[in-house]
């Protein structure tokens, strides 16, 4: 076998491990990472913030980006203009700022 077969069916076991958690996992463990973000000392440090918007059963990153805007931090999250384009573009409200992009994913307008 190839290393990039050997990665593809580890990324695919990867994947259907964080689809079928039970929504309970999913929400404490969206929980402590925000809290861990929130809480670690470096973050006082930065002004500038990048990241991204959860999809689907990814670690739900939305409170974090909402908090993260409600302490004054500059965010910017991914806009995907096609494959392997992506661009860092502020934003400043989730609810103002955002639409559905490609694949429904959220995205800046």
């Amino acid at each position: 076998m190839s290393l990039q077969h050997d990665r593809t069916l580890l990324r695919n076991k990867a994947l259907s491990l964080r689809d079928n958690l039970e929504p309970e996992v999913h929400e404490s463990g969206s929980l402590s990472i925000t809290e861990h973000v929130l809480n670690h000392p470096r973050l006082k440090r930065f002004n500038f913030i990048f990241l991204y918007l959860s999809y689907r059963s990814e670690v739900d990153t939305w409170l974090l980006a909402q908090e993260l805007l409600d302490l004054g931090k500059i965010l910017c999250v991914p806009q995907i203009s096609g494959p392997g384009k992506m661009k860092a573009r502020q934003i400043k409200s989730l609810d103002d700022d955002l639409e559905k992009g490609l694949m429904g994913i959220a995205s800046p307008g």
